[in-house]
C-alpha cells in the first residue's frame, strides 16, 4: 500500500513506505466470455452499469438489452441480467442472459451453506429475485446487514409501470440517490450462491507499506520534530516509544520510506536550501548522506516507480511540472515530460495495482485529477472530484492493493474516498477539524488504510478503522510544531 499524504494544506509532503503483503486487481475487461473471472472485475462490471445509469426494463426485447463493459455482449436491464453480465456468463445469451429461474437450476452456480459464506462478487437468489454480493456492512456483525448491486423493479414512485423509474444501483447512491442495500431479515428470504468460475484476488509480490518502522506490517505512529531534529517513533509491535538523536533541521522536509528494502521504514530528510538527503536505516543505525539531488521549491514525492520493493527519491517541479525519479533498482535518473503546474498538488501511489507508483496530480482550483501510470506511461484525466480546500489523502482503503482517490474537508470534518475496487464514492460523517493534520495508514494491520487525524494543539490522536468503522481517541503523544510522519 501506497500512501502520499500532506503536513498541512500547503505542499508539503511525507511519504512512508515498508514490506507488506498487498493484492493484486484485474482490469474491468480482463476476462473472456464464460471464463474465469475475479471479485474484484465482477464488481467493477456490475458498477458500470450504476455510471452507465442503466434502467430497469423486464421485458428482455431485442431494443431494451444492454451491452457489458466490452460492448460485445448483450443483456436484460433487470436483476438477473445484471448479475449475467457482472459474471461475464454467455448462458442464454439469445435471451439476454439467465432469468432468476435459470439461476435456480444452472449448474454453472454452487450453493452455500450460509450467507456468512458470502465474499464480494457472489449473489443472493430468491424464485423472484437476484443481488450481487458486494461486502458487509459491518465485518464483525453481519446483522447490519449488507451492500449489493440490484436491479429491484419495485412500484415505488407510483407510475403506472413502477419498474420503469428504476435504475441500477450499488453500495453507495447513485445519481437518484438510491442504494443497493440488504438488511439481514431481508436476506433470511434468498439462498446464498457462488459462480463456479469466480476466484479471489491473487496476492502479490510485498510492496510497499505506509509508516511500519518495526516491520510487523502495521502503520506506526511517528513525530519529527524540526527545532531540534528528533524523532519520535511508537513501535506497534510492543508500545514502546523511541526517541532518536537529533537528525535533521528546520525547513528539512521528513520523506520516510523503506530506502533500502528490509522492511522498515527509514527516517529520510530531503533539504531544499541545497538539495541534499539524509537518512538514518532503522534496521541498522547507519546514518548517510546521500548524493545532493534537486533545488529549491522542488516537492519531495519518493515511492517504488519500478517495483523492487524499495522507496525511490522522487521530486515533482512546480514550475514546470517535470517529475524526476531515482530508480532505486538501477540508480539511474529519470524525467519525465511536464505533468502538472504550479498550484498542483502530486499524490502518487499504486492506482492500478501494478505495484509501481504513479504520478498522479490533484488540481484544487478545478477539481480535476491527472495521472500518469508508470507501467505503461499512459496519461489519463480522471473525472473531477474534489473542490479547492480539500485535502487529498489517498490510500488503500479497500484493500485491493490499489490506492484510492480520497479528499478530507477541514472545514467540517468530512472525508471522501472512492474505491477503487467497485468505483464507488464514500462520504464518512465528519471526523476531526481545522487544524488537523490528516495522517492515514494501516494501524491495525488489516490491510485497509485508517482514517486517523493528529490535532497539533493538544497532541490528541483520533483514529477511525476503515474494516469496522470503530472511532478511537489514541492516547496524546506529541506537541505543537511536531510534523506526524505517519
Amino acid at each position: 500500500m501506497k500512501i502520499t499524504r500532506l503536513i498541512s494544506a500547503g505542499l508539503m509532503i511525507a511519504t512512508s513506505f515498508s514490506l507488506a503483503t498487498a493484492v493484486t486487481t484485474t482490469p474491468a475487461n480482463a476476462s473472456t466470455a464464460g471464463g474465469q473471472i475475479t471479485r474484484s472485475e465482477v464488481l467493477a462490471r456490475a458498477q458500470n452499469w450504476v455510471n452507465r445509469e442503466i434502467q430497469y426494463n423486464l421485458t428482455r426485447d431485442p431494443g431494451t438489452l444492454k451491452t457489458d463493459v466490452e460492448g460485445d455482449n448483450k443483456y436484460g436491464p433487470d436483476c438477473s441480467g445484471l448479475v449475467s453480465m457482472a459474471w461475464h456468463i454467455t448462458a442464454n445469451s439469445g435471451k439476454g442472459g439467465n432469468s432468476t429461474r435459470d439461476f435456480a437450476a444452472w449448474d454453472g452456480v454452487e450453493d452455500l451453506d450460509s450467507l456468512h459464506d458470502l465474499k464480494p462478487g457472489d449473489a443472493i437468489l430468491s424464485s423472484t429475485h437476484i443481488e450481487l454480493f458486494v461486502r458487509w456492512k459491518d465485518t464483525s456483525d453481519h446483522t447490519k446487514g449488507a451492500w449489493t448491486y440490484s436491479l429491484n423493479g419495485t412500484n415505488s414512485s407510483g407510475d403506472a409501470q413502477g419498474w420503469e423509474q428504476d435504475w441500477a444501483k450499488g453500495p453507495t447512491p447513485n445519481s437518484r440517490g438510491k442504494v443497493g442495500d440488504e438488511s439481514w431479515s431481508s436476506m433470511q428470504g434468498y439462498q446464498p450462491i457462488r459462480y463456479k468460475n469466480i476466484v479471489d484476488d491473487v496476492a502479490a509480490t510485498p510492496r510497499p507499506k505506509f509508516g511500519d518502522f518495526d516491520g510487523d506490517g502495521k502503520t506506526d505512529r511517528a513525530l519529527w520534530n524540526p527545532g531540534n531534529g528528533a524523532w519520535f517513533v511508537e513501535f506497534s509491535r510492543d508500545g514502546s516509544r523511541n526517541e532518536t538523536e537529533p537528525w535533521g533541521q528546520n525547513s528539512d522536509i521528513p520523506v520516510s520510506g523503506d530506502y533500502n528494502g528490509d522492511g522498515e521504514a527509514d527516517r529520510m530528510l530531503f533539504r531544499p536550501s541545497n538539495g541534499a538527503w539524509y537518512v538514518t536505516y532503522s534496521g541498522t543505525g547507519q546514518r548517510a548522506q546521500l548524493p545532493a539531488w534537486g533545488q529549491n521549491g522542488d516537492v519531495p514525492v519518493p515511492g517504488d516507480y519500478d517495483g523492487d520493493g524499495k522507496g525511490d527519491r522522487a521530486l515533482w517541479r512546480p514550475s514546470t511540472g517535470a517529475w524526476y525519479v531515482e530508480f532505486s533498482r538501477t540508480g539511474s535518473h529519470n524525467e519525465t515530460e511536464p505533468w502538472g503546474q504550479a498550484g498542483d498538488v502530486p499524490v502518487p501511489g499504486d492506482y492500478n495495482g501494478d505495484g509501481e507508483a504513479d504520478r498522479m496530480l490533484f488540481r484544487p482550483s478545478t477539481g480535476a485529477w491527472y495521472v500518469t501510470y508508470s507501467g505503461t506511461g499512459q496519461r489519463v484525466q480522471l473525472g473531477n472530484w474534489g473542490v479547492s480546500g480539500h485535502v487529498p489523502v489517498p490510500g488503500d482503503y479497500d484493500g485491493d492493493g490499489r490506492s484510492d482517490r480520497t479528499l478530507w474537508n477541514p472545514a467540517n470534518g468530512a472525508w471522501f474516498v472512492e474505491f477503487s475496487r467497485d468505483g464507488v464514492k464514500n462520504e464518512t460523517e465528519p471526523w476531526g477539524q481545522n487544524g488537523d493534520v490528516p495522517v492515514p495508514g494501516d494501524y491495525n494491520g488489516d490491510g485497509q488504510a485508517d482514517r486517523v487525524l493528529f490535532r497539533p494543539s493538544t497532541g490528541a490522536w483520533y483514529a477511525a478503522y476503515s474494516t469496522t468503522g470503530q472511532r478511537v481517541q489514541l492516547s496524546n503523544w506529541g506537541v505543537n510544531g511536531h510534523i506526524p510522519v505517519s
